[in-house]
């Protein structure tokens, strides 16, 4: 991804026009954005950061794991003038107030990263009727496709009911396939995973989140047979 909007923001009570606002390194393009043309003593106004980053590189949010550090920005500021900290949460609340206002945020990008192994995760719980997630409005809108994705909601509503099984599996692909069409969202990035798996563990299941469900965890084990076992169906 080339360009990564990235709303970090921060408060400055007053202060004159900003000086120097891009800085350039060989991986990414750093640029301050604010709200007002022109800054007013004693009020308040937001700037945003803007980077454009090199492609296969990636900048972190306020909690960057152990690999990385967070987002900073230093303040070169005259007297008087305040900065508060970044306000990392400023995209979240802007999706959320999405909702049902036709005057909201109309693109935005973020990741979801699946809470549990199932189809449903990422279609029913994004896009249903009601979905707190469906801050896009799906179905909910007075597009002249708002019919047309109100019976995708109806599929993946009967997709929940249904028994686990392929006829589960395959009303869930419709939908989504027709998510895709309506481009619901856009997706940024696909990737390939090699798992390693030991022979002798029985039980244990692969899926594209990486994530074992609770229940499975009982049927997990180290098999002490011999052959322990049949490793034809790991080619």
């Amino acid at each position: 991804m080339k360009r990564l909007l990235a709303l970090l923001l921060v408060v400055l009570v007053a202060g004159p026009a900003f000086g120097q606002t891009v800085v350039q390194t060989d991986n990414v393009r750093a640029e301050l954005l604010a709200d007002v043309a022109a800054v007013k003593p004693g009020e308040p106004f937001w700037v945003g950061l803007r980077q454009t980053i090199r492609p296969k590189w990636h900048t972190y949010w306020k909690n960057p794991g152990e690999s990385g550090l967070p987002t900073e920005i230093k303040w070169t500021l005259p007297e008087g003038v305040k900065a508060d900290p970044i306000d990392f949460n400023k995209l979240l609340s802007e999706i959320t107030a999405a909702t049902n206002n036709p005057k909201g945020l109309q693109f935005w990008g973020i990741a979801w990263n699946a809470d549990y192994p199932d189809p449903q995760d990422w279609t029913t719980l994004q896009f249903d009727k009601g979905a707190p997630n469906n801050n896009w409005n799906y179905g909910q809108n007075n597009s002249s496709a708002a019919a047309q994705q109100q019976a995708v909601q109806q599929q993946l509503e009967a997709a929940d009911a249904m028994p686990p099984g392929d006829a589960r599996l395959q009303q869930y692909m419709n939908a989504e396939q027709q998510l895709v069409n309506d481009v619901a969202w856009l997706p940024m990035e696909q990737v390939n995973a090699a798992i390693l798996r030991k022979p002798c563990l029985t039980g244990g299941k692969g899926n594209a989140q990486g994530l074992t469900p609770p229940n499975d965890w009982g049927n997990i084990y180290i098999s002490t047979a011999t052959p322990c076992a049949d490793t034809s169906g790991f080619q």
